[in-house]
């Protein structure tokens, strides 16, 4: 006679099935913590998120403690069940915890002063542009009325003039707190400005005059405007090399500064769904840490002393990881470029302890980090859109280990071989692409309401471009520029550059 179905036999079973990757679950959890505790109406008492947290945990450690079952009774399935809804709340809270603290540590009083003009003095840390004119992103030192000035403005003006990263700058503006969603559910500017300390936004009621350098507040503020001082001369050193559009798009992609583009060709970009490039993300770490990588590696492997005596890939890991940190610095270490960042050391990190570069479970502690470095990022679409990829890419991969090999065949011809490896590739990077764009599209959709139907048959055209044009001529100026003659890969950087811009 025929068990009778059991909802908890089931339930059990299923969990056990899982057993080898129920780690992998406590990202999506960690996740979901985060982004809920970041969505709520009002922020819970600071002590809320440690009480469930310290709850899971101890539930979930007397239950790994408690003398086991039998294997097959209700209690053993039944504990089964409860240990993975008690490790999954464990990291949901966990997320929580991370949002309250990273909340915790950017607070700063709100900014309510009049619609009056006031003096703002401080230091220009970054210039981007808009439809408008010319942005001023300012370190604050003082603005006249306001007791406790937010740590970072940003200024309208009508033309930046002498003013540049680094400066200090003397500005009589219009000032406001940052606008909200200008509908439920629309991007929210103030969430993002809150978690990046900009406190207030406005206009320039005059012109914002350039005044003797005075020392910053700190020795890491010296610093950081001391790096945005040098990207801005390296992004107009780069235009001067490469006049143009090519030029503007090869700075943006080096230096982070996109203020160089004009109107027309990032809204090119956008609707060909080429965006991406054009901001220093998951695309340019990996080409470069790739790059780097695989060059180190086959140059190591030539010299037989160093090949036979020394671990070539751990060498080259670790040199990989040096070039991404500088890029990371070089390229103004916005949000997505530190999420690249940190995926890109897991993913070297897993060479330099001998595992696999490409697991899903590097995906998941890369997300684990992110998660608990910058939680407020796992509301954003790059976030989401970025991970989306790498696991459906990873997972695909997964797969194609798993797949059956051909049966041993006798060697191709030299014609032939060549056609099956041309044939290999191509297929590869449309399978890539397909299966990227059928992860991302349904963020793309949600967040911006908008579908790129350009946006398969351009990527495939681009990415070749860029990692096999485009970022060798990066390196190799790279290399060249303490000598003076970066100008020529810049302007091979350029050209090739124009090509993508083409496609749009």
């Amino acid at each position: 006679m025929a068990a009778a179905f059991s909802p908890s036999r089931a339930l059990a079973g299923l969990i056990a099935a899982q057993r080898d990757r129920w780690a992998l679950w406590t990202a999506p959890a960690m996740i979901t913590g985060a982004a809920w505790w970041l969505t709520l109406p009002v922020d819970p008492p600071i002590w809320a998120a440690g009480t469930y947290l310290a709850t899971a945990l101890v539930l979930m450690v007397g239950l790994i403690a408690w003398p086991s079952p039998r294997h097959n009774s209700f209690g053993a399935r039944f504990r089964q069940v409860l240990t993975a809804v008690c490790a999954l709340a464990g990291a949901a809270t966990l997320g929580a915890v991370a949002a309250q603290i990273r909340t915790a540590s950017v607070a700063q009083p709100p900014f309510t002063h009049g619609s009056d003009p006031v003096r703002v003095q401080g230091w220009v840390s970054d210039i981007d542009s808009s439809d408008s004119g010319p942005r001023l992103r300012i370190l604050v030192r003082g603005i006249d009325g306001v007791a406790s000035p937010p740590r970072f403005v940003r200024v309208a003006v009508r033309q930046a003039g002498l003013l540049s990263p680094g400066r200090f700058a003397d500005c009589r503006a219009v000032l406001g707190p940052p606008s909200g969603p200008m509908a439920p559910g629309a991007y929210d500017f103030a969430r993002r400005a809150y978690f990046e300390r900009l406190g207030a936004t406005g206009y320039a009621y005059g012109r914002c005059r350039p005044l003797a350098f005075t020392p910053p507040l700190s020795w890491l503020d010296a610093q950081r405007l001391r790096i945005s001082a040098m990207r801005a001369d390296l992004s107009a050193a780069i235009q001067e090399a490469a006049p143009g559009r090519g030029g503007a798009i090869a700075a943006a992609m080096i230096t982070g500064d996109t203020s160089p583009i004009d109107k027309d060709t990032t809204t090119a970009f956008r609707n060909s769904g080429l965006q991406h490039l054009l901001s220093v993300s998951g695309v340019h770490m990996g080409v470069v840490g790739g790059l780097v990588f695989a060059v180190l590696t086959w140059l190591l492997s030539l010299i037989s002393p160093i090949a036979l005596r020394f671990p070539v890939k751990k060498i080259a890991a670790v040199f990989a990881l040096i070039a991404l940190a500088a890029y990371l610095v070089i390229s103004g270490s916005s949000v997505p470029a530190l999420r690249s960042f940190i995926m890109a050391c897991v993913a070297f990190g897993a060479i330099l302890l001998d595992r696999p570069a490409i697991s899903i479970r590097g995906v998941v502690l890369s997300a684990l980090l992110v998660t608990l470095i910058l939680p407020e990022s796992v509301l954003e679409p790059g976030f989401q859109m970025s991970f989306a990829a790498t696991a459906a890419l990873v997972t695909l991969f997964e797969l194609l280990k798993r797949a059956p090999h051909e049966p041993n065949l006798p060697a191709p011809g030299l014609f032939i071989g060549a056609l099956q490896g041309i044939t290999r590739g191509i297929g590869s990077v449309l399978l890539i692409s397909l299966v990227a764009g059928l992860a991302t599209d349904p963020f793309a959709i949600y967040h911006f309401q908008r579908f790129s139907i350009y946006s398969l048959p351009a990527n495939l055209i681009a990415e070749p471009i860029i990692s096999f044009l485009v970022a060798p001529a990066a390196s190799l100026a790279a290399v060249l520029a303490p000598f003076g003659l970066s100008d020529g890969p810049l302007q091979f950087m350029a050209s090739a550059l124009e090509l993508v811009a083409a496609i749009g």
